[in-house]
């Protein structure tokens, strides 16, 4: 029940964390857009997108990082989390390194390729090579602190770090594009508010680990080589996968860069902020419980690895599936209303990216724990051999279809659908031979009731989209709570078994009994 408690708490801050996302890209995309120009903003996102993928270089060390440490936590080994936390932080550091200089001295090239316009080439290099940097170092420095909270299960700390973190950047942007008056140079003005925000939130998270952590975890003389082992013999998997979810998720900008522009990037980026936001709904309490089972798989508590493969799948692709259903219906109307002033007829394209971004995580969604489940227990092997083929066809793919045919920028989503749908049935099939759970039974608890209500509120929302006229954003405020309940009635009919009906039905009574 502890266990629980922890785990819904961490799952409440997290959507905390996405409140605020949600509420800082409705708020800042159109300002920044108007006050860096489409390109200007394309470039914003080119940044942040070549700095992401320098992180595909940890070597896997990321999450191994956090596994290796929450079962250290669970032996209640001091010396080895000091160890392999110190140890941790020196080898991240000695990956950062080298990759600062090469972004250093490989911006202006960058700039180039990527077809950055002539005006921007000089902001944009100098963005690279300071804020770039910057938040580079900050990226590899912050997981080994994010690693070590979650490993004494307060990722309820880390999702608040990043709701801080959040919160400044949003104070920051407000105050730098908002209160002051124009800037010539907006992009380097961008550059230095992040900046600032990004030490101010890294300062606070080091201070919230301080407290919570074992003390002298980060101390360089607590590091023993022989405490790194561990992260060497699972990083090699780990890498692989995060080189090919990398592929899959940050090649797209660059693609639709190289061959469009940062204009297309910028179009993109919009129709990818809204959904990018909202993901961690599900995403964040997924990854969060891998600390509960890596601690299950090391004193043998099958019965609760059981629990998280399954019910932890059903709630979670439940969650999901309305989330994707509700940005689908409404992408049309709701990026007309915010951004058309701001990019015209360009909207429609952006809406188009939405749609389709809601249909690739909705195939995403059905994935629920299985990767905690499976990380718990360092059963990565068969990961490797569907996600590495898999991504370099979807990378090839989109190069294609941006390259060489007319489809536009919405054109990188189609293959991440195609390759996510037949990708989904081994790795469910994988999954449920490793942790011995029968794929009928995983499949008529953990998905079947989920499916058809979901695809009863998509086929209701669109034959009712026909009748009801959105006109301005009063109708849009007064009618999203109105389909969000009638899509939460539907998955509690439908979506919902008799015993879980009457465990929510009790959970409600015994709340109004106690506030009266």
């Amino acid at each position: 029940m502890k266990d629980l408690r922890q785990i819904l708490w961490n799952s409440l801050t997290s959507w905390g964390s996405v409140l605020i996302k949600i509420g800082f890209f409705f708020h800042m995309v159109p300002v920044l857009v108007k006050a860096l120009g489409a390109e200007g903003f394309g470039v914003t996102g080119l940044v942040l997108v070549v700095v992401s993928f320098t992180l595909m270089a940890d070597l896997g060390f990321r999450a191994s990082l956090g596994r290796e440490l929450s079962a250290r936590r669970a032996e209640e080994d001091l010396e080895d989390f000091r160890g392999l936390s110190a140890g941790g932080l020196i080898l991240f550091l000695g990956i950062a390194i080298p990759l600062a200089l090469a972004l250093v001295f490989a911006s202006p090239w960058l700039v180039d390729y990527f077809q950055v316009p002539e005006e921007l080439r000089g902001d944009t290099v100098l963005l690279l090579r300071t804020y770039g940097v910057l938040h580079l170092f900050t990226s590899f420095v912050r997981p080994v602190l994010a690693a070590g909270l979650s490993a004494f299960k307060r990722l309820d700390i880390v999702n608040n770090m990043e709701t801080l973190r959040q919160l400044v950047l949003w104070v920051g942007l407000i105050v730098g594009f908002l209160v002051f008056p124009p800037s010539e140079n907006p992009l380097l003005r961008w550059g230095i508010v992040a900046s600032v925000c990004e030490i101010a939130a890294y300062l606070v998270f080091y201070l919230a680990y301080r407290r919570v952590v074992y003390p002298g975890s980060l101390s360089f003389r607590n590091a023993r080589k022989k405490a790194l082992w561990p992260l060497f013999q699972l990083s090699g998997h780990m890498y692989a996968l995060n080189l090919t979810y990398g592929l899959s998720e940050r090649a797209d900008p660059l693609i639709i860069s190289r061959f469009l522009g940062p204009a297309g990037v910028a179009l993109y980026q919009a129709g990818m902020k809204i959904s990018s936001a909202v993901r961690p709904l599900v995403s964040l309490p997924a990854h969060q419980l891998f600390p509960y089972t890596t601690e299950a798989h090391v004193r043998g508590e099958t019965k609760k690895q059981y629990g998280y493969l399954v019910y932890g799948t059903r709630y979670l692709f439940m969650i999901g599936s309305l989330i994707c259903v509700l940005i689908y219906v409404y992408a049309d109307i709701f990026c007309h209303l915010w951004l058309n002033e701001a990019l015209g007829d360009e909207t429609k394209t952006v809406a188009r990216v939405m749609k389709l971004i809601a249909v690739s995580d909705y195939i995403l969604f059905m994935s629920g724990t299985q990767w905690p489940v499976l990380l718990g227990i360092k059963k990565l092997s068969f990961l490797v051999k569907v996600q590495v083929p898999s991504a370099l066809i979807n990378v090839l793919a989109s190069i294609y279809i941006i390259g060489y045919t007319e489809i536009g920028v919405e054109g990188v989503l189609y293959a991440t659908i195609i390759v996510g749908l037949i990708r989904r049935p081994f790795i469910f099939a994988y999954t449920c031979s490793v942790v011995g759970v029968s794929k009928i039974e995983y499949f008529k608890k953990g998905y079947a009731t989920v499916l058809i209500s979901s695809m009863l509120t998509l086929g209701l929302f669109v034959y009712l989209s026909e009748d009801i006229k959105i006109n301005g954003w009063l109708d849009f405020i007064l009618s999203l709570p109105v389909t969000t309940l009638t899509g939460l009635l539907i998955l509690w009919a439908v979506g919902c078994n008799g015993t879980e009906r009457h465990h929510i039905k009790n959970l409600v009574w015994n709340k109004r009994r106690g506030v009266q």
